[in-house]
Formats: structure tokens, C-alpha cells, sequence
């Protein structure tokens, strides 16, 4: 028997993102569509999360990666505000940065995986149940044209729920 969780992306006002986005009107990363299915594995929830980052910062930014796989983690929303729950796993490697120019647009997956707590499936959530709210988040793998890591604003996404 399949199980499902959806995973609903409420707007922007249901949720204080607690980023101040300045002069953007919203954040840089934005997530494809408001409600994705959430599968139950063998060891653990799957869901791929088309995504897309606009580049609004004003010079090219460079994306750290290793052969395309790019670190976005999720963050979870709770009581002291936003901290990182979910870090993917990816290769140790560094290719050539994806340059991304003033104004342009990178569309990707995030391919989300944790293991069920205790299934030795790793990545697991870094804390809790899955039920939450959440936003995809670039660590520091993403940096102006000049080496200047590049505003929070600009490397977190719309909130999201996870519901289990």
C-alpha cells in the first residue's frame, strides 16, 4: 500500500518568513506550485521540489556545485524562529561555479529525501516530527560576482508545510 503527505505551500502572509526583503517583493528562491505530495518509502518521505532563483542582486552570482547538485538545505520554522532541519547529501567535489546573470533565472529540483527516524536512511530531519513549516534555503555556496556571499533575502524561498 502507497501512503502520501501533501506538502502545501501557504503565501508568503500566512507565515512571518522573518527575512527582511527590503526593496524585493519576494524572496529570490521560489518554490514551483503550493501543494506537493509527499511519498512514503521503504525508509523514508521523497518528494521532488521543482524550484526557481531569480537573480535580483544587481551582479552575476556564482552557485558552488559539484557535477550540478547544488547545497539547498531546508530550514523549519519554530518557536526561536528559523534553524536548518534537513542538509541533502551530495558529493564531495567542486566543479566550474553556475554563474547565474543580473536578471536571469535557474530552474532545478530539489530532490528531497530524509529516512524515517531509526531506519539508518540518512539524510534524516535534523529535529522533531515532519509536520511543519519549512523554506528551502542556500547555506553558503552562492556568492556575488565578487566573492560577497549574496543577501539572506535572496537565498531563502517561500515558506512551506510539511504535513505527515
Amino acid at each position: 500500500m502507497r501512503w502520501s503527505a501533501v506538502l502545501l505551500v501557504p503565501a508568503i502572509a500566512a507565515c512571518d518568513s522573518g527575512t527582511d526583503l527590503g526593496p524585493l517583493r519576494e524572496p529570490g528562491l521560489r518554490t514551483e506550485r503550493t501543494a506537493y505530495e509527499v511519498e512514503y518509502g521503504a525508509r523514508g518521505w521523497s518528494v521532488e521540489i521543482p524550484y526557481t532563483f531569480t537573480n535580483r542582486t544587481g551582479a552575476p552570482v556564482l552557485v558552488a556545485n559539484c557535477n550540478g547538485a547544488t547545497p539547498l538545505r531546508l530550514d523549519r520554522f519554530g518557536e526561536t524562529g528559523w534553524a536548518p532541519a534537513w542538509y541533502p547529501m551530495l558529493p564531495l567535489c567542486l566543479s566550474d561555479p553556475i554563474v547565474i546573470g543580473v536578471g536571469a533565472t535557474y530552474e532545478t529540483v530539489l530532490p528531497f529525501f530524509a529516512g524515517y527516524p531509526g531506519s539508518g536512511s540518512h539524510p534524516q530531519m535534523e529535529s522533531g516530527p515532519i509536520d511543519g513549516v519549512y523554506r528551502s534555503a542556500r547555506g553558503s555556496g552562492a556568492h556575488e560576482g565578487a566573492g560577497d556571499l549574496i543577501g539572506l533575502a535572496h537565498r531563502v524561498a517561500n515558506p512551506s508545510a510539511l504535513i505527515d
